[in-house]
């Protein structure tokens, strides 16, 4: 047998070519669902479609570039190589003709994705061949890509506008037209073989194209079975057979019947949608635009704006109708169920409310042109309540009225940005939907939109209304717990109810006048399947039955068989008979994970007198209202070892999956299983958790446990707890474990101690009341927090349990009653019957613990169902119950609740049902009895709403007893609800009591009771603004439906990260979608009712407040204003306009939330987990902490990174861009504007052009994709991250792009240039709108700065220093003066001062003038920079003048030679001051003046010098305070130079002052001399001295006698060195050095000799001044490097005429050696010739 999959078909004998065609068709059309199916699903089996003949290509459109794959292994090899995984088609069109050999040639053409990537277009060609009866293969298949053309028909060259929507009219002659057709992406039931056949086609006809409906998979397999069968037979998941080809079953489509849309409806974006980028901007008109291409037979009409992609199934219709006709709408007779949404028509589900009436159109408006500008151009001709502008460069203009349209078009042409627009009335048909408005416009109180309304105020009223929201959740989750409604206060204390007349309410009597009240929908009878019947008369031993409500089946058992059937609608029945023994119990479990293979979906437990049997159950199909499997082989069998386990837990399919069973023996057993045998043998075992541990290795017969059977098995899978009852009354309590993995006997309570508690708690009851036990029920952490168990005893006394003490949530460690629940009937004053003590059973219901059951034998073979619901008294401090009574003619069997599925995201805490009711199904209650299935619903408060609105009108007593009996709200909160019904009496009706009892808000006063003022649902004290208001259950109303709508999003984080990087969000599409239409159908109810928004002010008359369903409120209105009071009536209208304030935040928030709802959905349909990826870490971790409510708050910079990640995942696809853009535009216009479609073109730009970087080839096109990119990005520069945008420019080396982007943005946020006049001002504190412009242009500089940093960091290449050049130069030739300020800022921080001074704009010069101005008190590192900026561009004066105010700064650090060196530079710099240049007056005198502040600096270093050297603390500290500034000449002399005695300096200060004193200088000569001599005898250094004296000569020989008294000075110092026998040539040789004239020495010499001092006398030195004349002689006239000629002329005629008195004296004296050897020596020089 071959290994390919067949199909089998019934093909007509006939040889008559229309009917061969027909059935060529049929074969198509089942081949492609099951091909592209299996491809979906698994395509590692595609392979078993193909033969060992078969041949396959798969490649590109060029000819000869793929070599076939031939056979089927190397079909399959190629198919894996592919990798196909996550596919999704898309099928346009099948096309099939018959072939020879009785062959099949079929074409399929449409779009193929896979592994998320975008649809491509395709065509695929397969050859089928027949290869006997009813059995096909392919043998040939040719798969090809359409990359370089379009495959479909083309849109006309200029195409509708992205948001004009067609719609195509009935086709003519019967034809269809062509439709995309999407595939399921999971498989479908098998269709039904007594559908008609395809009527027959005439040969010759067109190609066949697929019928107006969903292809549905009529053939699946699962994997597991497919690989295990590997070569062997394939057969049917029912069993009908086995086949070795593809079998084609007579199924056919017929063309003629109608489409029913599911539910289910995920967004698609429409094909005739897309833009064509080659329309013009200018010169439109709107005609042009209006009825531009439209094809013949074709009129444009308005879609909806939520277009949804459909799962359809076929439905009798009597003729085709247009696609408009049917889209959204629901045409099953009687509406939908009840709990469920049923679609508006399209002009419904329009997201902007009502249409606009007086609007223009303008055409040829500029690219550039904004909302504002039209605003502003528009504005004087009348009130403008909308703007619209279109990529294309038109737009709309909406007025007031028509009047002022009428005055616009008159003028015709008007001029926007130097463009002339021109204005047209706009036709009242195909009107576009607004894509570009900012902001949501408010409504007037006439309906009409008022002037826009400002970001800030939104944004607002937007946090105003998520804190009421959030208020009025935290009510609802602060409903009283169980416990608290019972006053359990302690596990010691058993309380009581049920002995009050207020515990079950009669709302028959005249306190609550609600005697017309239901409680329950009409009983609807069921009647057991037929062949059932057959089978319950031959019952002969045992017979039970029960409910699956988790699979939808009534499971029944006769003796030893089975039967399980859907209750739906009778269906189904499956049965099981190969056990041959009495079924005593039957029970469904989830089967443990891993375990068993996947199509095993539950276990069916089935015990017997000796065995446990475990069956397996699939279902064919993922809905459990399809085929139900039960497969004939046991899974698991275990004997009982003799004990009967006759009980198993009630509602068995738990998540804990664990698998429990009651024995007659009273111990509680366990079924344990696994996927493999161990070495103790088997794959399954039995554990007795009431032994010891002794029971995992005995069988049962040896335990020893009491004879007392267990009557009943309890599980709490929330808290992992098991109770049992057994028979005689006893309750045990098991524990679990924490993860529910462990079990542990805690305690048991015996029924005797159990009615001892009773009757303590019940003094007067009678004892027989609480005995027997009938059954128990655990109550979830939903239910109660700290009330665990429930028992109800056969007189309906209901007895509440806990396990932990005092309410600690901890492991259960005890069983204690704590509550005893009487029934109704036990108050004094009750006139309700007692329920007769012949309970048989009670229920309670799966969702919620509001609402109990219990079944009570009435009679022989009757019953009755009593109903007790606390749905109506959700809010009271005690537990209060309704009371209604079913009776039945027949005994009860059971009773159940189908399966709900609560909606996703549902807050898990305790909710009571009037919170949960607007987006839940209501619960079907299931009543088996003996004879029949009666089904029902309990009716919620909601529903009992609607049907007293069904029987009564809103002005009747009954309707205001309702709302009086839920008040805060309550009831208003339901008819907002059943406003939206599509009975228009019930909306009518619903609509006119929510105004009529919703009351009017009221300012509290004093007087006010105390409890109104507290009330938490009267008084939301901390959402709310203004005085204490009491505001209206209107508002109330309000409030808590929208939170109840939002709820299962509000506190709940939207994604979650799963493992590593990939995340998954915690919501569903269905959620979104069901929320979403509710919010629309809000949205609708508040635009038709706009009084609730709109306040009068307090000079309008109140009488001018209508609106379209408000005569209840003008009224109420009148009422208020009758007082003569003139103050009540102000406080009156000021209550109502802050209520009104707060119904408008409750708007927006509706308005905002339809749009991110609509987002959110698209996102899903769009791989939300790939875009998440895609995302910043940052951004990524904010997702997983991010509520609906953060959402709402934040949603600018949140959806913005998801629309740009969304965008992002088609860059390169074009048309899927366009398409998707569009679609945003139409859902989401305040998210996504027309300037967010720009950006996102933008952002593909650069992605492009990111792709081309590497490619050198390709610079040009990056260059201009660049450039485009910027253009784009300056238009919206306010959406952009500036940082983000530029990281991609930087990295492309489009440093241009950074600085211009910058720059337009700063323009943007800053447009009139306040932050320049706010820093020209002097920056004024007062100023703050100055303050915030100028923080928003440094916010764009600073991106710049940024960069720039970036490059210049050390290290880098020679790129980056290129890249900093660039955005330096760039930004510096742009004429923004804060951005050179931004710049400088930037090069002096990072060191670049060189760079910084070359720079030669006016700007620096300002900067660091203003810098220096305004920089601390002593910096001066502007001036620095200032004076080298002068000194470049050669303004030397300027520069000279910078330097001498940095030498008298107060900078402490700045050093006193610091100083010195600045005012060298700034005698330099005024030096070469060209005199030409600058001839101003004063150049000389301020060189004078710096030489001489310099020359008293030189002093006061000097000074500093020798103070350091005294090396005393005084002296150092006096050093210190030298640095801090330039002293004059006064403060050096007195407080330093004197103080300290420093002589030396002291006269230099005389002579830099020019003051003389004789006397006082010969005094500090006589000082600074000795100094000199007491150092040189200190040192021993008379080279120190010498050169002392040369420097002081040096520097005072030119002032003459005044400062340097060189007689005086001689004489001083001769006579030191005659003490100190120093060498006579010493002195005069260090002053010959100095530079003193040998003349003016010599003479000085002769005049100490002659003036014959007593010193040389008395220290018989006569001889020691002719002995220094004459040496000095001799040196004078031997040196000839000292004299010129004529100096030693005069020096011979000084020595002829001087030393002949020497000699006359000489030769006077005593003759001694030595004087004999002078007088030769003056000889000789007299006499000789030089």
């Amino acid at each position: 047998m071959s290994d390919h999959t067949v199909y089998s078909s019934s093909s007509s004998s006939s040889t008559d070519m229309s009917a061969v065609y027909e059935h060529s068709c049929k074969v198509a059309l089942n081949f492609v669902k099951q091909y592209y199916t299996m491809l979906h699903t698994d395509s590692s089996q595609l392979h078993r479609f193909y033969i060992s003949q078969s041949a396959y290509i798969h490649g590109s459109n060029e000819v000869g570039k793929c070599s076939p794959a031939l056979g089927q292994k190397e079909i399959q090899e190629k198919v894996d190589s592919l990798g196909f995984s996550d596919v999704h088609a898309s099928i346009k069109q099948v096309d099939a003709l018959p072939s020879g050999g009785n062959g099949i040639l079929i074409q399929v053409t449409g779009e193929l994705s896979t592994r998320g990537s975008p649809m491509r277009a395709f065509v695929q060609s397969f050859v089928l061949s027949q290869d006997g009866p009813k059995k096909y293969s392919i043998v040939a298949d040719i798969f090809r890509y359409q990359e370089d053309g379009e495959l479909f028909d083309e849109p006309p060259e200029n195409t509708y506008p992205a948001d004009e929507q067609i719609e195509v009219q009935s086709p003519q002659n019967g034809d269809l037209p062509s439709q995309e057709v999407s595939l399921p992406t999971q498989p479908i039931t098998e269709q039904d073989d007594n559908k008609p056949d395809i009527p027959s086609v005439p040969a010759g006809s067109q190609p066949m194209n697929l019928p107006d409906t969903e292809l549905i998979n009529d053939w699946s397999m699962d994997a597991d079975e497919i690989c295990e069968t590997q070569n062997g037979p394939v057969e049917y998941p029912d069993g009908t057979g086995e086949i070795s080809g593809v079998v084609v079953e007579q199924t056919a489509v017929n063309p003629d019947e109608d489409i029913e849309p599911d539910q289910h409806e995920p967004l698609t974006v429409p094909d005739h949608q897309v833009r064509d980028p080659s329309e013009g901007q200018r010169n439109m008109s709107y005609a042009s635009i209006s009825s531009k291409h439209v094809p013949p037979g074709v009129n444009k009409v308005s879609e909806p704006r939520f277009t949804t992609a459909r799962n359809y199934v076929t439905k009798k219709k009597p003729a085709f109708q247009a696609p408009s006709a049917v889209a959204g709408r629901d045409t099953r007779s009687g509406g939908p169920p009840m709990g469920q949404y049923r679609p508006k028509a399209s002009s419904e589900m329009d997201n902007r409310g009502p249409r606009e009436q007086f609007q223009i159109f303008v055409g040829g408006l500029p690219k550039e042109c904004r909302s504002e500008d039209l605003l502003e151009c528009f504005r004087p001709y009348g009130i403008v309540t909308d703007v619209k502008i279109h990529p294309n460069g038109y737009g709309f203009v909406g007025f007031s009225s028509e009047d002022q349209v009428n005055q616009v078009i008159d003028k015709k042409t008007f001029n926007i940005q130097g463009s002339s627009i021109r204005a047209e009335k706009k036709g009242s048909s195909g009107s576009k939907p607004s894509n570009s408005r900012s902001v949501p416009p408010v409504r007037k109180r006439d309906g009409q939109r008022s002037e826009y309304m400002s970001d800030t105020d939104r944004d607002q009223l937007i946090q105003r209304g998520c804190s009421l929201l959030s208020e009025y959740i935290r009510s609802d989750d602060t409903n009283p717990d169980l416990a608290t409604h019972l006053r359990v206060t302690s596990h010691d204390t058993c309380t009581l109810s049920g002995m009050e007349q207020h515990d079950y309410p009669p709302l028959e009597s005249a306190d609550f006048s609600l005697a017309g009240l239901s409680h329950i929908s009409s009983l609807r009878k069921q009647s057991f399947p037929q062949e059932l019947l057959q089978q319950l008369d031959q019952t002969q031993f045992n017979c039970m039955t029960g409910v699956f409500p988790e699979i939808n089946r009534i499971w029944i058992t006769v003796d030893h068989r089975v039967y399980l059937w859907n209750y739906s609608d009778t269906s189904d029945l499956a049965y099981y008979d190969g056990l041959q023994e009495v079924i005593l119990s039957v029970s469904l479990y989830l089967p443990i994970p891993g375990v068993l293979r996947s199509h095993i979906q539950y276990l069916l437990f089935l015990t017997t007198p000796s065995n446990i049997v475990a069956l397996g159950v699939s279902f064919d199909g993922s809905d459990h209202g399809v085929e139900l499997l039960l497969h004939p082989e046991p899974l698991f069998c275990l004997t009982t070892d003799g004990v009967s386990l006759t009980v198993v837990p009630n509602g068995s399919l738990h998540p804990c999956r664990r698998v429990f069973f009651g024995g007659k023996d009273g111990c509680l057993y366990e079924f344990l299983y696994k996927a493999k045998e161990d070495w103790f043998g088997g794959r399954c075992k039995k554990v007795n958790h009431s032994s010891s541990f002794v029971s995992y290795l005995l069988p049962s017969f040896l335990s020893f446990g009491e004879e007392d059977p267990i009557k009943e098995i309890s599980l709490d899978t929330s808290r992992h707890h098991l109770y049992t009852l057994s028979v005689s009354g006893t309750i045990s309590v098991y524990d679990m474990g924490a993860e529910g993995n462990i079990m542990s006997r805690v305690t048991s309570l015996t029924l005797d101690s159990i009615t001892q508690i009773c009757c303590g708690a019940a003094l007067t009851s009678d004892k027989g009341l609480f005995r027997p036990i009938v059954s128990i029920h655990t109550l979830s952490k939903t239910s109660s927090t700290n009330l665990h168990l429930i028992a109800v005893t056969k007189s309906g006394v209901r007895l509440y349990f806990t396990t932990t003490p005092n309410g600690i949530l901890a492991r259960p460690s005890l069983l204690a009653l704590v509550h005893v629940r009487l029934p109704p009937g036990f108050s004094a004053a009750s006139s309700s019957t007692r329920p007769p003590r012949s309970v048989s059973g009670s229920y309670l219901p799966l969702i919620s613990s509001s609402v109990f059951l219990m079944s009570v034998n009435t009679g022989e073979s009757t019953d009755s169902v009593w109903i007790m619901s606390q749905d109506l008294f959700p809010f009271q401090s005690t537990m209060m119950e309704t009371r209604h009574v079913i009776r039945l003619p027949c005994s009860v069997w059971g009773i159940s609740e189908s399966e709900t599925v609560p909606i996703t995201g549902t807050n898990p805490d305790i909710v009571p049902v009037c919170s949960s009711q607007h987006l839940s199904p209501n619960r079907e209650i299931i009543i088996l009895t003996a004879n029949e299935i009666y089904k029902l619903y309990v009716l919620r408060p909601m529903e009992q709403l609607r049907d007293l609105l069904a029987k009564f009108s809103p002005d009747s007593e009954e309707i205001s007893a309702f709302f009086k009996l839920l008040r805060q709200g309550q009831a208003s909160a339901m008819c907002l609800q059943l406003a939206s019904e599509s009975e228009q009496r019930i909306a009518a009706g619903a609509a006119q009591a929510f105004f009529r009892y919703g009351g009017e808000p009221k300012i509290l006063s004093p007087s006010v009771p105390s409890e109104d003022r507290s009330n938490p649902r009267g008084y939301l004290g901390k959402a709310m603004i203004g005085p204490d208001i009491l505001y209206s259950d209107k508002l109330h109303g309000l409030g808590l439906y929208l939170s109840r709508i939002l709820r299962p999003l509000w506190k709940t984080p939207l994604v979650q990260q799963t493992h590593g990087d990939l995340y998954e969000p915690l919501f569903q599409e269905i959620t979104l979608e069901l929320m979403r239409a509710r919010l629309l159908h809000l949205r609708d109810f508040l635009d038709t009712n706009p009084s609730l928004r709109n306040a009068p002010s307090p000079l309008e008359p109140l009488s001018t407040n209508t609106s379209l369903n408000s005569s209840i409120f003008k009224s109420s209105l009148q009422s208020h204003n009758d007082t003569t009071d003139p103050s009540n009536h102000k406080q009156y209208i000021e209550s109502i306009r802050y209520e009104c304030n707060q119904i408008e935040g409750i708007y927006h928030i509706t308005d905002l939330s339809i749009e991110l709802l609509s987002l959110l959905m698209l996102l899903l349909q769009h791989q939300l987990p790939l875009i998440i990826q895609s995302l910043s870490k940052d951004q990524q971790h904010d997702l997983t902490i991010m509520t609906y409510c953060d959402l709402l708050l934040v949603h600018r910079q949140v959806i913005s990174a998801l629309l740009s990640a969304l965008l992002a995942r088609y860059h390169g696809n074009e048309r899927m861009t366009e398409e998707l853009s569009d679609r945003l535009l139409q859902l989401t216009p305040n998210l996504y504007s027309a300037d967010d479609a720009k950006r996102a073109k933008a952002e593909e730009c650069v992605s492009m052009a990111s792709q081309l970087s590497g490619d050198t080839n390709s610079k040009t096109q990056k260059d201009a994709l660049l450039e485009e990119s910027l253009q784009l990005f300056m238009q919206v520069s306010h959406l952009v991250s500036l940082s983000a945008v530029c990281d991609k420019y930087y990295e492309m080396h489009f440093n241009d792009g950074i600085v211009d982007l910058c720059l337009s943005a700063a323009h943007r946020l800053d447009p009139d240039n306040r932050a320049k006049s706010y820093v020209d001002n002097g920056k004024i504190r007062t100023d703050a709108k100055g303050l915030s412009a100028l923080e928003k242009r440094d916010s764009c500089y600073q991106t710049i700065v940024d960069y720039l940093e970036r490059s210049h960091k050390p290290g880098r290449g020679d790129t980056d220093t290129l890249a900093h050049e660039s955005i330096l130069t760039r930004a510096l030739s742009a004429p923004e003066e804060l951005l050179h300020h931004a710049m400088y800022s930037h090069l002096i921080e990072s060191h670049q001062e060189d760079r910084l001074v070359q720079i030669n704009t006016a700007y620096l010069e300002v900067y660091l003038r203003a810098s220096a101005d305004s920089a601390p008190s002593g910096d001066i590192s502007y001036l620095g920079l200032l004076w080298r900026y002068y000194k470049n561009a050669d303004n030397f004066m300027a520069a000279a003048k910078v330097l001498h105010c940095m030498s008298t700064s107060s900078n402490k650090e700045l050093q006193l030679s610091n100083r010195i060196e600045l005012l060298s530079r700034a005698v330099m710099c005024a030096g070469s001051h060209p005199i030409g240049f600058n001839p101003a007056a004063g150049l000389q005198e301020f060189i004078q003046e710096t030489r001489d502040k310099l020359e008293v600096a030189q002093i006061q270093l000097g000074i500093q010098t020798a103070l350091i050297e005294l090396n005393t603390s005084e002296a150092i500290e006096a050093a210190s305070q030298l640095h801090l500034s330039l002293l004059d000449n006064t403060k050096l002399y007195m407080e330093f130079a004197t103080p300290f005695g420093l002589s030396e300096w002291r006269l230099s200060i005389l002579h830099s002052s020019g003051h003389q004193d004789l006397r006082l200088v010969e005094d500090l000569w006589t000082d600074m001399i000795s100094t000199m001599f007491k150092q040189q005898r200190t040192d021993g250094d008379v080279i120190g001295l010498l050169r002392k004296l040369k420097e002081l000569t040096v520097k005072y020989n030119q002032s003459g006698d005044t400062y340097f008294p060189l007689h005086f000075i001689i004489v001083l110092l001769e006579q030191r060195s005659f003490e100190l026998e120093l060498d006579q040539s010493h002195l005069f040789m260090c002053l010959l050095e100095a530079g003193l004239s040998p003349i003016r020495l010599l003479n000085e010499y002769h005049r100490v000799y002659l003036s014959k001092d007593a010193f040389w006398l008395d220290n018989q030195a006569q001889l020691y001044i002719p002995q220094i004349v004459l040496k000095l002689s001799s040196y004078i006239m031997t040196s000839h490097n000292i004299l010129n000629v004529t100096e030693k002329r005069h020096v011979v005629e000084w020595l002829s005429g001087h030393i002949p008195i020497y000699l006359t004296d000489l030769e006077g004296m005593s003759i001694t050696p030595t004087l004999r050897e002078m007088i030769t020596q003056f000889r000789e020089l007299l006499s000789s010739k030089y």
